[in-house]
Formats: structure tokens, sequence, C-alpha cells
């Protein structure tokens, strides 16, 4: 071998047997010296959501919302993400004392949304009824805010609130 960092002659076997040396002598970091930076980069990668489908309005119509096209109003969709859709119900739960958010899931069929359950923990003594109807109209018209007039909209009586938990006192820091 001519060089001591890769042979440049010779069989297979002598070409093996110096990948074998050469890796027995090197200075490989073990997991514990590099886990850290492998868990931030995972950590700190994006993560995708599944797409909802949303409207941005109608092509072809007028100030009025009347149509301008031969063939009728014409819908232009894009998606939003079910994360964007999670963070802004968080976001609206954060105005609605006496509960603190848990969890919020959509249920969709395919890309169209069909209802949304919000998990809460509630204040014990809080109206749960007068609740359910304020969390049922504030993510109803969230929802027309950041989907448009996509199919039909999500119907209120399919935004579900589940009462997960009951505690004394302000649930946000129970």
């Amino acid at each position: 071998m001519s060089s001591p960092h890769e042979p440049l002659s010779g069989d297979l076997a002598a070409r093996f047997a110096w990948a074998a040396r050469h890796l027995r002598t090197a200075d490989n970091p073990s997991w514990p010296d590099i886990s850290g930076a492998v868990i931030a980069t995972v950590r700190s990668a994006a993560r995708s959501g599944w797409p909802v489908r949303a409207a941005l309005g109608d092509l072809g119509a007028d100030a009025d919302g009347a149509s301008t096209s031969p063939v009728g109003p014409v819908r232009e969709q894009t998606y939003v993400s079910e994360r964007v859709i999670r963070y802004y119900v968080s976001k609206a739960m954060a105005l609605h004392h006496g509960c603190a958010l848990s969890n919020v899931r959509l249920d969709l069929d395919g890309t169209d949304l069909q209802g949304v359950t919000v998990d809460v923990v509630g204040a014990h003594g809080v109206d749960l009824a007068g609740l359910g109807g304020r969390v049922r109209a504030s993510v109803a018209s969230l929802l027309g805010e950041l989907l448009g007039p996509v199919g039909p909209p999500v119907d209120p009586e399919r935004i579900h609130l589940r009462v997960v938990d009951l505690v004394v006192g302000d649930p946000h820091t129970t």
C-alpha cells in the first residue's frame, strides 16, 4: 500500500483488511457524545400536517358576490395544515375562562373537515352547558375564517366539547 489513507492497489481482501484496520483505529464519536445534537436537529425539523381543504373565494365574482363567469362561480382552493387549525383553536380557547385546552382532534374525510373535538380541563362550578355553546360558536366562527366557504361549513353540532377533567381553581395552573 502506497498511502496510509487509502490502498491504491491490491486485491479485494487487502482492501477489506485495510478498511478494518482503519475503522479499529478511527476516532468515532459515541452515541452519548452526539445524541444531543441529533435530537436537537430532529426536534427542530419542520413537521408537516394533514392538509385540510380551504377556499380562497370565488373567481369571476363581482363585489356583491354575483357571478360574472359564463360557467358560474368557480371556487379557488387551497389547503391549510391541520397544525395551523389546531394552533388557532388553542388561541381561541385561551379566551374562554373556566377551562384549559387539553387536546384538539379534527375529523377529516380525505381533506374535507367533517367535525372537531375539543378536549378541555374545566374548573369546578363552571356552567359546562354554557361553555359548550360558547366553544362551539367560537370554533365554528374560527373555521369559517380559516377555511372560507368550502362545501358545506362545519355544522356547530359537529363541534364537540369533551370535559376530560375537573379541577378546583384555575385549570391553567392546577
